[in-house]
C-alpha cells in the first residue's frame, strides 16, 4: 500500500479521501500529539456538524430512523420518556444548538468522564477510524498482527463498535476506482427502479423493455444475499423517501470517492483501502457485530441498509464482500453510550451524507434495562491509562520548559532587554535597506545606459567633427 508522510500526508489512490479535519486528524496521529493537544479538533468537528442537512438530524421527539440500529438492543422504541434541559436527551435546540451532534461534541470536554472517553480509545484505532482504513487494518491475515484494539466480548458487552468494507482475496482491501464506478452505475439504477415502482402507485410497470430490464436489476440485487420477492414487496432496501435520500448521498459520496481515486491513478486498478465505516452502540456488542457479517443467516437483514445494498451489489460483480467488524471503545456506564457513539461518528464520517454508512446523526437512546457498569469495562484501562500516561508526559515536558523560561527573568534586565530592542531595530532597519537594493541596482543600471547611449552619441559627433577638419586646407579656389 501507499504510504503516508508524517509530516505532510497527501491523498493517495488507495486513500483517496484526506482533507479538512480528516487530514489536520491524521497529520497530529501520524507525528505522534497527544489526546491532550488533539482535543481541540472535537469542538472543530461540533461547528461542522451545525451543517448537517436536515434528513439526517434525529431529536429526542421521534426515534433515529436507521432502519436497523434503532437504539441499543434491547431499548424500547418509546421515546416519551421524561428528560431534564440537561440530560443527553433533551432538545439540542433549546440549548442553542442546531444538531444533537454539534450539542454533544461542543459540550464534550466540559466533564472529566468525556474526556476519558477519548482518551480510552487505543491510537491505532483512532488512526483507522480517521482515515477510514478499518477493514485493511484489522483483516486476518498470517501475514501480519493487527494494531491494538479491544477485543470482541464474547458475551454481551457495552461499546462502540464500526466496521468497513473488504473484497475476499484481497488481504483487507477494497474495490478499485473502475469497479467502484460499475457499483455506482448499478446503484443509480437501483434508485430509477425504486422511483419507478413509487411513480406507479407501489407496482411495477411493464410498459417498456428499459423499465422491465430496471425491474430485473433491482429483483437481482435483492436476491444476492437472500430470497426477497421484489416482484411483489418491491425494492429490499429502500421503502421511505427517507431511504431513498439516503442512496442518493451514498451516490454522491462513491463518486467523490471514485473520482479523488481516479485524479491520482487514471488507470482505476488501484484496490481502494479507504472505505466507507458504519458507526454502531450496543449493551450487547457480543451478538449485534456478528449481524453485520455479510454470510449471517438473515442476509444483513438486521444490518444497515446502505451496507447490505453494498455488499448485493459487489456480489453482482462476482466480488464477495467481507465486513470487517471491531470494537472501537469499551464503557463503564451506559449514560457514556450518548457521547461516545457520536464521537467515534464524527472521527469516521460515517454519515452517510459524508462518506459513510449511517443514515441519521449518532447518540442514540439507552436501553433502560442495561446495567449501570458493564462487567467487561475494566477491559479499556490499559488503553485509557497508556493516553493518559503519554498525556501527562506531555504536560511533563510543557511544565518544564515553562520554568526554565521563569528562569530567564533574573538575567532578562531592563539594559539588557534594551540593547535586544536596539538590535533588533538595527536589524529591521538593515533589512528595510536590503531590500531596496534591488531597486537602487535596476535605476544605477539604466543610468549606466543612458551614460553609454550618450557617449555613443558624443563619439559619432567627434567622428563627424574630425571627418570636416579634414576639409579645412583643401584649396577650393580652383572651382570658382
Amino acid at each position: 500500500m501507499d504510504t503516508l508522510d508524517a509530516h505532510e500526508p497527501v491523498a493517495t489512490a488507495e486513500i483517496p479521501l484526506l482533507e479538512g479535519l480528516r487530514l489536520e486528524w491524521t497529520r497530529r496521529l501520524l507525528r505522534g500529539d497527544p489526546y491532550i493537544s488533539m482535543q481541540g479538533l472535537i469542538y472543530k468537528m461540533g461547528e461542522e456538524a451545525a451543517k448537517l442537512p436536515p434528513h439526517l438530524i434525529s431529536s429526542y421527539s421521534m426515534p433515529r430512523y436507521d432502519e436497523d440500529d434503532a437504539y441499543v438492543d434491547g431499548a424500547s422504541e418509546d421515546m416519551s420518556d421524561d428528560m431534564s434541559e440537561d440530560s443527553p436527551g433533551a432538545p439540542s435546540e433549546a440549548m442553542g444548538y442546531s444538531t444533537r451532534t454539534e450539542r454533544f461534541l461542543k459540550e464534550a470536554l466540559k466533564t472529566p468522564q468525556n474526556s476519558h472517553i477519548f482518551n480510552a480509545i487505543p491510537r491505532d484505532m483512532l488512526k483507522s477510524i480517521v482515515l477510514g482504513t478499518v477493514a485493511w487494518d484489522y483483516y486476518p491475515r498470517a501475514s501480519r498482527t493487527p494494531p491494538g484494539c479491544y477485543k470482541t466480548p464474547k458475551k454481551r458487552g457495552y461499546g462502540i463498535y464500526v466496521f468497513g468494507l473488504a473484497v475476499e482475496g484481497r488481504d483487507g482491501k477494497w474495490l478499485t476506482a473502475n469497479e467502484l464506478n460499475r457499483l455506482i452505475k448499478d446503484l443509480r439504477t437501483y434508485v430509477l427502479g425504486y422511483d419507478m415502482y413509487m411513480s406507479n402507485g407501489g407496482a411495477w410497470p411493464n410498459t417498456s423493455l428499459a423499465r422491465v430490464e430496471t425491474r430485473d436489476l433491482v429483483a437481482e440485487v435483492d436476491s444476492q444475499l437472500i430470497e426477497h420477492r421484489t416482484l411483489v414487496t418491491g425494492p429490499r432496501f429502500v421503502a421511505s423517501e427517507h431511504g431513498r435520500q439516503g442512496l442518493v448521498d451514498l451516490i454522491a459520496s462513491l463518486q467523490r470517492r471514485a473520482d479523488k481515486s481516479l485524479e491520482i491513478n487514471p488507470a482505476g486498478e488501484t484496490p481502494l483501502i479507504q472505505t466507507p465505516i458504519y458507526t454502531g452502540l450496543s449493551s450487547d456488542l457480543a451478538s449485534r457485530m456478528p449481524k453485520h457479517d455479510v454470510n449471517s443467516k438473515d442476509g444483513l437483514k438486521s444490518s444497515n441498509k446502505a451496507h447490505g445494498l453494498i455488499c448485493s451489489l459487489m456480489k453482482l460483480q462476482g466480488l464477495q464482500p467481507r465486513a470487517v467488524s471491531v470494537v472501537a471503545v469499551r464503557l463503564w456506564e451506559k449514560d457514556d453510550l450518548w457521547f461516545s457513539e457520536t464521537l467515534v461518528c464524527a472521527l469516521a464520517n460515517s454519515l452517510i451524507s459524508q462518506d459513510g454508512f449511517n443514515r441519521t446523526e449518532c447518540g442514540s437512546k439507552v436501553a433502560s434495562d442495561a446495567p449501570r457498569l458493564d462487567p467487561a469495562g475494566e477491559d479499556m484501562s490499559s488503553f485509557l491509562h497508556d493516553n493518559l500516561e503519554a498525556t501527562l508526559v506531555e504536560l511533563r515536558q510543557r511544565k518544564a520548559f515553562l520554568e526554565e523560561f521563569r528562569k530567564l527573568d533574573s538575567v532578562m534586565s531592563d539594559p539588557i532587554l534594551q540593547e535586544a530592542r536596539d538590535a533588533n531595530e538595527k536589524y529591521k532597519e538593515s533589512s528595510r535597506v536590503m531590500k531596496t537594493l534591488p531597486d537602487y541596482i535596476h535605476e544605477l543600471e539604466k543610468q549606466l545606459q543612458r551614460e553609454e547611449q550618450e557617449l555613443k552619441d558624443a563619439q559619432k559627433g567627434l567622428e563627424f567633427l574630425e571627418l570636416l577638419s579634414q576639409f579645412k586646407d583643401v584649396d577650393l579656389s580652383g572651382l570658382e
